[in-house]
């Protein structure tokens, strides 16, 4: 029997690990392999991508090229066990990665977001970033311009137009089940481009308030509805993101690049490490990164361009 050593676990991972279980593939891919077990999913991931808090990172993922949907899975302990191959991935002393701490620089917060805006669009290409070099429009309720001629960036204007809005009033629990009732499950990919949307817009939020605390209630209220609309209107592999966006565990690269962009310490606007942190991101999944850098830029931009949120920052 084959043993493959785990080089990182994400929290949730390490949690799902614990009592024995019985489970299945959901789904693979090339760079990595979906498991569910009940309720949960675990995503054994490739080398070289960022462990998500659900994530198993492995050196390789070529032993498990054969990995089928429906194939059986055995947890128990900390060894996961794919039956059909006959492999064993031991975690027992695979790290969990620690959260990313800073500080935002709030005083040229407005400036970077706008540097960040054309850095974005001029390195990726896409629905996303389409819709990203709008963003004062998009954020400002107008309609989309007739030169938006990409089909799923018409399609997400409207639903990410009321999620500005939503940011913009500090919605209820009501408007924000009713904003995200439109936009989960839209857009192409395993996880729907809306959804990566969503789930960088939750981190962003979650970062933000410590300095703006009237987005507390705002990512509150998104909370709540995350978890009672995400199982029923995407894919379960999408739902698993969202819900980890939910209960606030770390996406380390979002926090990373959040860190490289807006953070105290990282003020020269095209420093390498700050370029380079946006290119991995943007070259997460099919669109998943460029989706989550939307969402961040959305929740950004609605931030510190509303005027009636301005007595947060601060004054010279």
């Amino acid at each position: 029997m084959l043993r493959l050593a785990g080089v990182a676990l994400g929290p949730t991972a390490r949690r799902v690990l614990g009592p024995c279980k019985s489970g299945c593939v959901l789904s693979s891919h090339s760079k990595g392999v979906y498991c569910r077990f009940g309720d949960d999913i675990l995503l054994v991931q490739e080398a070289g991508e960022e462990v998500v808090p659900f994530g198993i990172l492995l050196a390789s993922l070529a032993p498990l090229t054969g990995a089928r949907a429906g194939s059986p899975l055995h947890c128990s302990g900390e060894l996961l066990c794919f039956h059909h191959l006959g492999i064993v991935v031991d975690c027992a002393n695979a790290p969990t990665p620690q959260p990313v701490d800073f500080s935002l620089d709030i005083e040229h917060l407005p400036l970077r977001l706008e540097r960040l805006v054309r850095s974005a669009t001029a390195l990726g290409s896409g629905s996303a970033m389409l819709l990203a070099n709008h963003l004062p429009v998009l954020n400002g309720g107008g309609e989309a311009p007739p030169e938006l001629a990409d089909v799923w960036a018409r399609a997400l204007w409207n639903p990410l137009r009321n999620m500005a809005e939503y940011c913009k009033n500090q919605g209820d629990q009501a408007s924000a089940r009713r904003m995200l009732h439109d936009l989960l499950g839209l857009g192409p990919g395993l996880t729907p481009l809306g959804d990566d949307i969503i789930c960088g817009a939750m981190v962003a939020a979650r970062e933000l308030e410590r300095n703006f605390p009237f987005l507390r209630p705002v990512r509150e209220n998104m909370s709540l509805a995350i978890q009672e609309l995400c199982s029923s209107r995407t894919t379960p592999q999408s739902a698993a993101f969202l819900k980890s966006a939910a209960k606030g565990e770390s996406f380390i690269l979002l926090l990373r690049v959040m860190r490289q962009l807006f953070g105290r310490r990282h003020a020269r606007p095209a420093s390498p490490d700050r370029v380079s942190s946006l290119r991995s991101l943007l070259g997460v999944g099919h669109s998943s990164g460029q989706g989550f850098l939307l969402g961040i830029m959305l929740v950004a931009w609605q931030t510190v361009n509303n005027p009636g949120h301005r007595h947060f920052l601060p004054t010279r």
